[in-house]
Protein backbone atom coordinates (compact mmCIF):
# COMPACT_ATOMS: atom_id res chain seq x y z
CA UNK A 1 0.00 0.00 0.00
CA UNK A 2 0.98 3.58 -0.68
CA UNK A 3 0.53 6.51 1.73
CA UNK A 4 -3.08 6.79 2.81
CA UNK A 5 -3.40 3.00 2.47
CA UNK A 6 -3.88 3.34 -1.30
CA UNK A 7 -2.88 0.58 -3.68
CA UNK A 8 -1.25 1.01 -7.06
CA UNK A 9 -1.23 -1.84 -9.52
CA UNK A 10 2.06 -1.86 -11.40
CA UNK A 11 1.47 -5.14 -13.19
CA UNK A 12 1.13 -5.80 -16.89
CA UNK A 13 -1.81 -4.06 -18.61
CA UNK A 14 -2.69 -7.10 -20.73
CA UNK A 15 -3.33 -10.74 -19.89
CA UNK A 16 -1.15 -13.67 -20.82
CA UNK A 17 -3.92 -14.89 -23.11
CA UNK A 18 -4.06 -11.55 -24.91
CA UNK A 19 -0.31 -11.76 -25.51
CA UNK A 20 -0.62 -15.34 -26.80
CA UNK A 21 -3.47 -14.29 -29.09
CA UNK A 22 -1.21 -11.55 -30.49
CA UNK A 23 1.49 -14.12 -31.33
CA UNK A 24 3.71 -13.99 -28.26
CA UNK A 25 5.67 -17.08 -27.29
CA UNK A 26 6.62 -17.57 -23.64
CA UNK A 27 9.59 -19.55 -22.39
CA UNK A 28 9.66 -19.74 -18.61
CA UNK A 29 12.90 -20.33 -16.74
CA UNK A 30 14.38 -19.61 -13.35
CA UNK A 31 17.85 -20.64 -14.50
CA UNK A 32 20.85 -18.91 -16.02
CA UNK A 33 20.39 -19.62 -19.74
CA UNK A 34 22.13 -18.83 -23.00
CA UNK A 35 19.51 -17.34 -25.31
CA UNK A 36 21.89 -16.54 -28.19
CA UNK A 37 25.60 -17.28 -28.53
CA UNK A 38 27.30 -15.13 -25.88
CA UNK A 39 23.99 -13.65 -24.63
CA UNK A 40 22.48 -14.90 -21.40
CA UNK A 41 19.47 -14.36 -19.18
CA UNK A 42 20.51 -14.36 -15.53
CA UNK A 43 17.74 -16.50 -14.10
CA UNK A 44 16.98 -15.90 -10.44
CA UNK A 45 19.72 -13.82 -8.85
CA UNK A 46 20.91 -14.95 -5.41
CA UNK A 47 20.62 -12.25 -2.75
CA UNK A 48 24.00 -12.56 -1.05
CA UNK A 49 24.91 -9.02 0.00
CA UNK A 50 23.87 -7.87 3.45
CA UNK A 51 22.99 -4.32 2.37
CA UNK A 52 20.82 -4.72 -0.74
CA UNK A 53 17.06 -5.18 -0.71
CA UNK A 54 14.23 -4.95 -3.27
CA UNK A 55 14.12 -1.17 -2.88
CA UNK A 56 10.60 -0.71 -1.66
CA UNK A 57 7.52 -2.12 -0.01
CA UNK A 58 6.14 -4.37 -2.73
CA UNK A 59 3.28 -6.80 -2.27
CA UNK A 60 1.71 -9.48 -4.39
CA UNK A 61 -1.62 -11.19 -4.13
CA UNK A 62 -1.41 -14.89 -3.29
CA UNK A 63 -4.41 -16.98 -2.33
CA UNK A 64 -6.52 -13.87 -1.85
CA UNK A 65 -4.03 -12.15 0.49
CA UNK A 66 -1.38 -9.52 0.00
CA UNK A 67 2.06 -10.81 0.96
CA UNK A 68 5.53 -9.23 0.77
CA UNK A 69 6.95 -9.59 -2.73
CA UNK A 70 10.70 -10.30 -2.76
CA UNK A 71 10.66 -10.01 -6.57
CA UNK A 72 12.57 -13.26 -7.02
CA UNK A 73 11.73 -13.14 -10.74
CA UNK A 74 14.01 -10.10 -11.19
CA UNK A 75 16.45 -10.94 -13.99
CA UNK A 76 19.12 -9.29 -16.11
CA UNK A 77 20.51 -9.74 -19.60
CA UNK A 78 24.24 -10.52 -19.76
CA UNK A 79 26.33 -10.10 -22.91
CA UNK A 80 29.76 -11.72 -23.02
CA UNK A 81 31.61 -9.05 -25.02
CA UNK A 82 35.33 -9.46 -25.83
CA UNK A 83 36.15 -6.40 -23.68
CA UNK A 84 34.05 -7.53 -20.71
CA UNK A 85 30.54 -8.24 -19.57
CA UNK A 86 27.68 -5.93 -20.49
CA UNK A 87 24.83 -6.29 -18.01
CA UNK A 88 21.39 -4.89 -18.82
CA UNK A 89 18.94 -4.71 -15.94
CA UNK A 90 15.29 -3.82 -15.73
CA UNK A 91 14.86 -2.36 -12.27
CA UNK A 92 17.62 -4.27 -10.52
CA UNK A 93 15.49 -5.32 -7.56
CA UNK A 94 18.07 -8.00 -6.72
CA UNK A 95 20.65 -5.28 -6.10
CA UNK A 96 23.28 -4.08 -8.55
CA UNK A 97 26.10 -5.79 -6.66
CA UNK A 98 24.21 -9.09 -6.42
CA UNK A 99 23.55 -8.89 -10.17
CA UNK A 100 27.22 -8.22 -10.97
CA UNK A 101 28.43 -11.03 -8.68
CA UNK A 102 25.97 -13.48 -10.24
CA UNK A 103 26.99 -12.52 -13.80
CA UNK A 104 30.66 -12.92 -12.96
CA UNK A 105 30.14 -16.24 -11.23
CA UNK A 106 28.02 -17.70 -14.04
CA UNK A 107 30.23 -16.53 -16.91
CA UNK A 108 33.62 -16.85 -15.23
CA UNK A 109 34.48 -13.32 -16.44
CA UNK A 110 35.56 -10.52 -14.11
CA UNK A 111 35.90 -7.63 -16.59
CA UNK A 112 32.87 -5.31 -16.58
CA UNK A 113 32.45 -3.23 -19.70
CA UNK A 114 29.04 -1.85 -18.76
CA UNK A 115 26.05 -2.05 -16.47
CA UNK A 116 23.02 -0.46 -18.14
CA UNK A 117 19.59 0.00 -16.64
CA UNK A 118 17.70 0.46 -13.44
CA UNK A 119 19.34 -0.03 -10.07
CA UNK A 120 16.33 0.65 -7.83
CA UNK A 121 18.38 2.86 -5.55
CA UNK A 122 15.72 5.59 -5.51
CA UNK A 123 14.83 4.85 -1.87
CA UNK A 124 18.28 3.64 -0.77
CA UNK A 125 19.58 4.75 2.61
CA UNK A 126 22.91 6.58 2.92
CA UNK A 127 24.39 3.39 4.39
CA UNK A 128 23.27 1.30 1.42
CA UNK A 129 24.55 3.91 -1.03
CA UNK A 130 27.95 4.04 0.72
CA UNK A 131 28.27 0.25 0.59
CA UNK A 132 27.10 0.15 -3.03
CA UNK A 133 29.64 2.80 -4.06
CA UNK A 134 32.44 0.98 -2.22
CA UNK A 135 31.54 -2.31 -3.92
CA UNK A 136 31.29 -0.65 -7.34
CA UNK A 137 34.74 0.87 -6.91
CA UNK A 138 36.12 -2.64 -6.36
CA UNK A 139 34.33 -3.88 -9.50
CA UNK A 140 36.38 -1.64 -11.80
CA UNK A 141 33.37 -1.12 -14.06
CA UNK A 142 34.08 0.92 -17.19
CA UNK A 143 30.55 2.29 -17.88
CA UNK A 144 27.64 2.62 -15.47
CA UNK A 145 24.49 3.78 -17.24
CA UNK A 146 21.81 4.30 -14.59
CA UNK A 147 18.20 4.93 -15.45
CA UNK A 148 14.67 5.46 -14.17
CA UNK A 149 14.43 3.80 -10.74
CA UNK A 150 17.95 4.81 -9.71
CA UNK A 151 16.59 8.18 -8.66
CA UNK A 152 18.11 11.64 -8.96
CA UNK A 153 19.98 11.76 -5.64
CA UNK A 154 21.38 8.24 -5.94
CA UNK A 155 22.49 8.89 -9.53
CA UNK A 156 24.15 12.14 -8.39
CA UNK A 157 25.98 10.33 -5.59
CA UNK A 158 27.17 7.63 -8.00
CA UNK A 159 28.43 10.33 -10.38
CA UNK A 160 30.15 12.26 -7.58
CA UNK A 161 31.89 9.10 -6.35
CA UNK A 162 32.64 7.30 -9.61
CA UNK A 163 33.04 10.19 -12.05
CA UNK A 164 32.47 10.22 -15.76
CA UNK A 165 31.98 6.46 -16.04
CA UNK A 166 28.46 7.17 -14.70
CA UNK A 167 25.94 8.21 -17.34
CA UNK A 168 22.27 9.05 -16.76
CA UNK A 169 20.43 6.67 -19.08
CA UNK A 170 17.43 8.00 -21.00
CA UNK A 171 14.89 6.50 -23.37
CA UNK A 172 16.22 6.26 -26.91
CA UNK A 173 19.91 6.23 -26.03
CA UNK A 174 22.11 3.85 -27.98
CA UNK A 175 25.49 2.43 -27.07
CA UNK A 176 28.05 0.78 -29.29
CA UNK A 177 30.72 -1.41 -27.77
Amino acid sequence: PMPGNREKNIGCVFTRQEALDAGAEFVFTNDFSEIYPGVFISGEIPRITDFEDVGGNFEIEAEGKLIKDRLIDDMALIINHPEGLIIVSGCGHSGIINIIKHARQKTGRTELLAFIGGTHLINASRERMSKTVAALKLCNIKNLVVSHCTGFYSAAMLYNELGSKVIKGETGMTFKF
